[in-house]
C-alpha cells in the first residue's frame, strides 16, 4: 500500500510543527496571510444596543424580526467572514451534539497565492482539536491563538460546502460561477450565500436564521426549521454571528454531550477503526490460521496444560524445577508481537485488578503513538487520535473480563492499539538511554524503526524488559523454558512485588505464567 502526502509528510515526525501536529503549509499560509495577531479573529460577546448602536439600527425593529436575538459576536474579516461564521458556529453545534466525527470529507484543500495544501488527515487532527474542548470560553481562545483551529476549521467547512455541491453535481455553481475558487482559497468566499445555506441546513437537519442588516434595514431568512439554530447576521457583505436565548454559545459546559451515546458505550472513532483495520487486513488477515490459535490472548490453561504443552510425556523431574505457585498459562498468538502482547496484557490487566487505570495516562503522556508494516505506516499525527481512543477505551473497563474479550478477539481494534501502546512506549524510553542506544548500534539494531515494526521482534529483549521493569515500576518475572535441552531457568527484573507481571519464555516465544 503507498502511503498519502500527509504519510510522507509525518512519517519521521520531524516536520511535525511544534506548535502541534500541524501540517507545515498550513503554518505558511498563516505566516504569509500577514495576520495581525493582536486582533482577535472572534471577538467578544456585544449585546442588542451595541449591536443596534454599531449598525444603526432600530431595536424595536430587530426585536419584530427576530424576538430572541440578544446581540452578537464580531467577526474579523479578512475577505472570509462567511467561512469564518460558518466555521466557528456549526464546528461547535457538531461537537455539542457528539456528531462531529460522523462527517468525513474527501478532500481537505486550501490554495493561497502559490501554495497549496491537500492533507486528508488535518481533519482528523482537527476533530481531535475540538472534542477536546468542553467549554465555549476554551473554544474562543483557540480560535485566535496562533490561528491553528482558526485556518483548519475554514478549510473543513469550505470542503464540507464543496463535497456537498459536488455529491449533487450542481455543475453550475461548480465551474460556471467559480464555486470551487471562492471555497477552496483562503480569504476567499462564495457569494452563493442563500444557496450554501440552504444545503447545509437540508444536510445537518439544522435552522439556520439569517438577518440581514445592509442600508438600516432588517431583514430575516430562514432555512428549515429544526430545533438546533444558528444565527447569521449580514450587513453589505460581511457577516457576523448572531447571538440569541438558548444558543449552543451561550452554553459554557457541554460535558454533557458525553452521555448522549447509548448506556455510556464508548464509540470509537472510525478514523482509527479504519487505520488499524487496514493494518490487520495486510499482515495477518493475509495468513490462514487455525481457530484454536486465531485469538491474540488465548484461554486461561491448566497446570496439567502447561506440562503438556512444553513437555510432553518427557516431564519427568524436570517439572520440579518450575515455581510452586505456578497455577497454568495464557496462550499468546504466534506472530512477531508475541512478546508485546504478553507484556501489555499482562500491566493493563494488572492495572485494573488494582484499579490504577490513572497511572496508564500518565505514563503515556508524552509518547508518540507509531507503527509501521512493510510500506505500511501510521504516523504521529493518526497516532495521537489513537491514544486518544486507546484510552478512552481502558477508561470502560470495570473488569479483566471485558478487556479480554476485546483484546482477544482479532475483528477487535484494541489488540492493535494496544501493541502501539506498548511499541510506542519502548521506543519513547529507550531512545532515551544512551547505553541503550550505544548497545543497539553495537549489533546493528534500529531501535527508531526496530521497535515500532509491527509483528517484528526484537534481539534485544532482555535489555527492553529490565527498561520495561524501571519504566513502569513492576517487576518482571520470566521462566525460560527450553524444551529439548530440559532446561529451565528463573529470572526476575526488578524489585517490586505488589506490581508483577509473570512471563513463560521458550525459544521464539511468549506466554503469560499463571502465579
Amino acid at each position: 500500500m503507498g502511503c498519502c502526502l500527509s504519510e510522507k509528510k509525518f512519517r519521521s515526525g520531524q516536520e511535525v510543527n511544534q506548535q502541534g501536529l500541524f501540517h507545515p503549509e498550513f503554518q505558511e499560509i498563516i505566516r504569509i496571510s500577514n495576520i495581525d495577531p493582536n486582533i482577535p479573529i472572534i471577538g467578544e460577546n456585544s449585546n442588542i444596543q451595541q449591536l443596534c448602536e454599531n449598525f444603526t439600527l432600530n431595536e424595536q425593529d430587530l426585536k419584530i424580526i427576530n424576538p430572541k436575538i440578544t446581540g452578537y459576536i464580531h467577526i474579523r474579516g479578512l475577505q472570509q467572514s462567511f467561512s469564518t461564521c460558518l466555521a466557528y458556529n456549526l464546528l461547535w453545534l457538531l461537537r455539542c451534539q457528539n456528531r462531529l466525527d460522523s462527517i468525513q470529507l474527501n478532500t481537505f484543500k486550501l490554495k493561497y497565492k502559490n501554495i497549496e495544501v491537500d492533507d486528508i488527515q488535518s481533519q482528523y487532527y482537527l476533530k481531535y482539536r475540538i472534542n477536546s474542548i468542553t467549554n465555549i470560553t476554551n473554544y474562543r481562545q483557540q480560535f485566535n491563538i496562533n490561528y491553528e483551529l482558526f485556518i483548519l476549521a475554514v478549510t473543513f467547512i469550505k470542503n464540507y460546502i464543496y463535497q456537498i455541491y459536488s455529491r449533487l453535481e450542481i455543475k453550475a455553481f461548480l465551474d460556471g460561477n467559480g464555486l470551487d475558487k471562492g471555497l477552496l482559497e483562503w480569504q476567499s468566499d462564495s457569494h452563493e450565500y442563500d444557496q450554501i445555506l440552504a444545503l447545509l441546513a437540508k444536510e445537518l437537519k439544522i435552522q439556520i436564521i439569517v438577518i440581514n442588516v445592509s442600508n438600516k434595514q432588517v431583514r430575516k431568512q430562514e432555512y428549515q426549521s429544526f430545533d438546533d439554530t444558528i444565527m447569521l447576521i449580514v450587513n453589505n457583505g460581511n457577516c457576523y454571528i448572531g447571538l440569541f436565548k438558548d444558543s449552543i454559545l451561550y452554553k459554557d459546559q457541554i460535558m454533557e454531550v458525553r452521555q448522549i451515546k447509548p448506556n455510556n458505550v464508548y464509540l470509537s472513532n472510525q478514523q482509527v477503526v479504519q487505520l488499524i483495520n487496514n493494518l490487520y487486513d495486510l499482515s495477518f488477515r493475509q495468513r490462514v490460521v487455525e481457530e484454536e490459535f486465531s485469538r491474540f490472548v488465548g484461554k486461561q490453561k491448566s497446570l496439567e496444560e502447561l506440562y503438556n504443552h512444553y513437555f510432553g510425556q518427557n516431564r519427568g523431574e524436570i517439572i520440579k524445577k518450575l515455581p510452586q505457585e505456578l497455577k497454568g498459562f495464557i496462550p499468546i498468538r504466534g506472530d512477531g508481537n508475541c512478546f508485546y502482547t504478553a507484556v501489555s496484557y499482562s500491566y493493563l490487566k494488572m492495572l485494573i485488578e488494582k484499579n490504577k487505570l490513572q497511572i496508564l495516562e500518565q505514563n503515556i503522556k508524552d509518547v508518540n503513538f507509531e507503527i509501521q508494516y512493510q510500506k505500511f505506516i501510521i504516523n504521529i499525527q493518526q497516532g495521537e487520535l489513537i491514544k486518544m481512543d486507546f484510552i478512552n477505551q481502558m477508561k470502560q473497563f470495570q473488569n479483566v473480563e471485558s478487556l479480554y474479550s476485546k483484546v482477544s478477539d482479532p475483528q477487535n481494534i484494541l489488540y492493535g492499539e494496544m501493541i502501539i501502546f506498548i511499541r510506542s512506549y519502548v521506543k519513547h524510553q529507550c531512545l532515551q538511554d544512551k547505553q541503550i542506544l550505544e548497545t543497539a548500534s553495537a549489533i546493528g539494531i534500529d531501535l527508531s524503526t526496530n521497535l515500532i515494526s509491527w509483528e517484528e521482534e526484537c534481539d534485544m529483549n532482555e535489555v527492553i524488559i529490565n527498561k520495561l521493569s524501571e519504566s513502569l515500576k513492576v517487576q518482571i518475572n520470566i521462566i525460560f523454558i527450553d524444551s529439548i535441552q530440559q532446561a529451565i531457568d528463573i529470572r526476575q527484573y526488578g524489585k517490586n512485588k505488589q506490581f508483577q507481571i509473570n512471563l513463560i519464555m521458550s525459544p521464539g516465544h511468549y506466554n503469560i505464567a499463571i502465579r
